[in-house]
């Protein structure tokens, strides 16, 4: 008799072991996914910001008839800057239209979908086709962008 008290005792903490573990590796889970989520949004933030800096530039540009503007500091740092022109496909929100995008850096067949789900772009309808690059650091040096003006086309280097 005393055998199954014990055995009867051992599974139940057994038991409560297992739950608790399951509750704790559930806890860990949610707040690994708090954390990652909240540094997403502020990526996103960040690449928003850029898109509207940009925009300004090219405002600013056309305003003051200039060919060059240069832009320091885009990010989000390994994020990449992209275009989409002519008649490739192109993000959601480029709405059919050429456009600049800035978006976490994916696998070739996943980039579209990376831009359009977490990725910002700005409508520029003279953007001209440039070969993509990853934003950041150079030589510890935040890597900045240059916009020229050239033949009623815009084109987007690295600075």
């Amino acid at each position: 008799m005393k055998n199954k008290k014990g055995e009867q005792l051992l599974s139940t903490e057994v038991v409560k072991t297992v739950i608790t573990v399951i509750c704790l590796m559930f806890l860990v889970y949610l707040l690994v996914s708090l954390y990652f989520a909240r540094v997403n949004s502020s990526k996103l933030s960040q690449a928003q910001e850029s898109i509207d800096r940009i925009n300004q530039a090219l405002n600013h540009m056309e305003l003051n008839d200039l060919k060059e503007y240069t832009l320091d500091a885009v990010s989000p740092s390994k994020w990449i800057i992209l275009g989409y022109v002519g008649n490739e496909v192109k993000p959601n929100s480029c709405n059919g239209k050429d456009c600049l995008c800035i978006c976490k850096d994916s696998k070739d067949s996943e980039q579209l979908e990376q831009c359009s789900d977490n990725g910002v772009c700005s409508e520029i309808s003279i953007l001209k086709d440039f070969a993509e690059f990853e934003l950041g650091m150079r030589d510890g040096t935040p890597i900045g962008i240059k916009l020229i003006r050239n033949n009623g086309t815009i084109e987007v280097k690295l600075a």
